[in-house]
């Protein structure tokens, strides 16, 4: 949930096709009782992150993703060094 006193951006205001933050994954679960994890109809598991240590950018990085996992790729990487600290990245 969302502090009492924090207003989320309105949708059309968000960056897309941008790398806006970071964040450190703390475990995958295949349950949870947050109201944010969702499970499958289909009888299958649905895995949730458990995500800490947000850290927005600055200035978001332009980026063609994925739906998936993918490769960060190291001119992506440069940017992200000049504005997010060394201990966010292991290799």
């Amino acid at each position: 949930d969302f502090p009492e006193s924090y207003f989320p951006p309105a949708p059309a205001d968000l960056p897309y096709g941008a790398i806006c933050g970071v964040v450190r994954v703390l475990d995958v679960v295949g349950r949870s009782s947050s109201k944010w994890y969702i499970a499958s109809s289909l009888g299958k598991v649905n895995y949730g992150w458990i995500l800490v240590e947000p850290i927005a950018l600055r200035q978001p990085i332009p980026a063609k993703g994925s739906q998936r996992l993918w490769e960060l790729p190291r001119e992506l990487e440069r940017q992200l060094r000049v504005q997010v600290p060394e201990r966010c990245f292991h290799r």
